[in-house]
């Protein structure tokens, strides 16, 4: 090794083989591959469901209210966003007031 050259390292990554190595058949890669698919599927069908449930939740949540209780939430959250911005705004004029008083002192 010469000390102008860097250090070259191979990684075998777990899980990825290209080359068949001692005993493994030459179609290593493919059946690797393939496993790894078998092993997704499980999970892609349970988030397929998972997303339709989703779905079909969301819908009967809606049907089941009615525009009365839909009015009265968003009149209710429209309420609670100005009372939000009535007291940052009271809060503003406080601290304006309050440095107006620190410096008279």
């Amino acid at each position: 090794m010469s000390p102008d050259m860097c250090d070259l390292t191979l990684i075998d990554l777990p899980g990825i083989a290209r080359v068949p190595v001692g005993g493994q058949p030459q179609d290593i890669a493919d059946k690797v591959v393939v496993q790894h698919l078998a092993d997704q599927v499980p999970m892609l069908i349970h988030y397929f469901i998972l997303k339709e449930s989703a779905k079909l939740l969301c819908c009967e949540t809606l049907s089941l209210m009615d525009g009365a209780n839909l009015n009265d939430i968003l009149r209710k959250e429209t309420e609670i966003s100005q009372k939000r911005t009535d007291l940052q705004n009271r809060l503003e004029r406080l601290s304006i007031a309050q440095s107006k008083i620190s410096s008279f002192c």
